[in-house]
């Protein structure tokens, strides 16, 4: 077996990484990416579960710990099958591709053990790409991302203790792949851009060529859709444990799809604030760009850092603008919506539905059906 390469895509979070997979997945299927493999599962687009064979159960992501708790053998089953399929896949003499945001997670012994288990495989070739992005651009993408999706309050964080990990990513996965690190900056809000340029990385270090795939952006909240959001869930849901109710979930829907037909104000940081998470943030910019010359433009502000407080942030205290006449058009919008809809019908409880079938005549009942009440039990007279 030759020595093979490995591509590591590992974000940060909120820099198009979804956008980057979907076009992997999609090269994948259609045999743009051979020979090089980029295994995935059914219905997957990247290798979101990768994290689970080398990090702790109580540091995995919500979803994972919500559908496997630490003591359910269903969790050391999964990882179990995950491994054999990932390593069976990698084992084949392929290059590969992996990309999976939650590796920005990893501390260096985790991503050391990755390594490993990577020669191991017969990989002696690495590119780990990571991109990174202005600190208050990133600040502003994770609220909304707590807003709308799961999270615990207080959704908007104190913009004087938030911090972008990105040098200790870099220097995390620096040190378990020694010049193997490729550091690049998100070139802009639009998805389209950063899938750019990750082709042009992968046809610089892997030689393939990606062709352009249309993709849906993801959809940015309005000023006043955060708001509500904000407000809704402090109101109604403010001791959830963090996940995203169905109510809640169907608000954030309608407000994510509420920008067709109603001009709603673009969420702009306030410049003190912006400038704040700048300005706490400079030292690493600046060792980014010494290290790697990747310049997030931090090193011509003129920081105004301010104290922290215990209150908790609104976000009409960070962003520029929130227009109240806009939040009552879409408050009352959603109000129509759900209370304009045909009222579901209510299924039958299983006793009754058993109770229903019997009264027909036996030469009538669908046969189908004759099974299922075999199973259900005899004992309901």
């Amino acid at each position: 077996m030759g020595l093979k390469t490995a591509l590591l895509h590992i974000g940060t979070p909120k820099t198009g990484t979804t956008s980057i997979q979907q076009c992997l997945s999609q090269a994948q299927v259609n045999g743009s990416l051979a020979p090089v493999c980029y295994p995935l599962q059914k219905g997957e687009h990247n290798q979101r579960r990768i994290v689970v064979l080398y990090s702790k159960h109580d540091e995995l992501s919500r979803s994972i710990r919500a559908d496997y708790r630490a003591d359910d053998g269903r969790f050391q089953r999964m990882r179990t099958r995950y491994r054999d399929f990932l390593f069976a896949q990698l084992r084949s003499p392929k290059d590969a591709i992996l990309s999976a945001e939650g590796l920005s997670t990893f501390m260096p012994m985790e991503a050391t053990r990755l390594r490993d288990d990577l020669e191991s495989l017969g990989f002696r070739d690495f590119h780990v790409v990571l991109y990174i992005r202005d600190p208050a651009d990133y600040y502003l993408s994770i609220i909304q991302q707590r807003l709308r999706g799961p999270a615990e309050p207080p959704f908007v964080s104190d913009p004087a203790l938030f911090q972008y990990e990105f040098r200790r990513i870099a220097e995390t996965w620096e040190h378990a792949f020694p010049g193997s690190l490729i550091v690049r900056r998100y070139p802009s809000a639009n998805q389209h851009d950063v899938v750019d340029d990750f082709a042009s990385v992968l046809k610089e270090n892997m030689g393939i060529s990606l062709p352009r795939f249309p993709m849906r952006m993801n959809t940015t909240l309005s000023a006043e859709a955060m708001q509500i959001l904000q407000d809704y869930r402090g109101m109604f849901w403010p001791d959830n444990d963090g996940f995203l109710t169905p109510d809640s979930a169907a608000l954030a829907e309608f407000l994510q799809q509420s920008g067709t037909d109603l001009h709603q104000t673009k969420p702009v940081l306030q410049e003190h604030v912006a400038t704040q998470i700048r300005a706490n943030h400079m030292a690493d910019a600046e060792r980014i760009f010494s290290r790697y010359g990747v310049d997030l433009v931090l090193a011509q502000l003129s920081p105004t850092p301010g104290g922290s407080r215990s209150q908790s942030y609104s976000v009409d205290e960070i962003l520029e603008s929130v227009d109240p006449e806009i939040v009552r058009q879409l408050l009352l919008r959603f109000a129509r919506t759900e209370l304009g809809r045909t009222p579901a019908k209510r299924p039958l409880p299983l006793r009754i539905a058993a109770r229903a079938y019997r009264a027909i005549p036996p030469s009538q009942r669908p046969a189908r059906l004759a099974g299922w009440l075999k199973s259900f039990g005899s004992g309901e007279r």
